[in-house]
């Protein structure tokens, strides 16, 4: 849904005042703050207390976000928030880095390579696209 507004807020034929309708109310960190962070969070704590399914499910929901947030990165006509969109999906990275550190379970440590590549690759793009 939010995703949709930006694309309408940041089409050409659309006035002025409405495009700056995401910086006016911050919706890009209003975004990740709650529209994935707490949701995180949640599950994280869940998953410390040995809930299996909740763990299933964290893993399930930082796939979707990895998913969600790489196809925004992509997009030409939000390439104006290429820099919140690898923030976004450098924080995922290290919040999946932190909950595999934490729980410590088998199999973890390909997950732990896969979010480090993620992060490098998310700050090597934001460079080429500052050039």
């Amino acid at each position: 849904m939010i995703h949709n507004l930006l694309r309408l807020t940041l089409a050409h034929n659309v006035p002025v005042s409405l495009r700056a309708v995401p910086e006016k109310y911050n919706l890009i960190m209003r975004l990740w703050l709650h529209g994935f962070h707490h949701l995180l969070k949640n599950l994280r704590r869940c998953a410390f207390n040995n809930l299996i399914v909740a763990l299933e499910h964290l893993q399930d929901f930082i796939y979707y976000t990895y998913t969600f947030y790489s196809c925004l990165f992509e997009e030409d006509n939000l390439s104006f928030y290429q820099s919140s969109w690898v923030e976004s999906l450098g924080n995922l990275a290290r919040y999946q880095m932190a909950v595999s550190d934490n729980l410590d379970l088998p199999g973890l440590e390909c997950e732990r390579g896969k979010s480090r590549w993620v992060r490098d690759q998310g700050q090597s793009r934001l460079r080429c696209a500052r050039q």
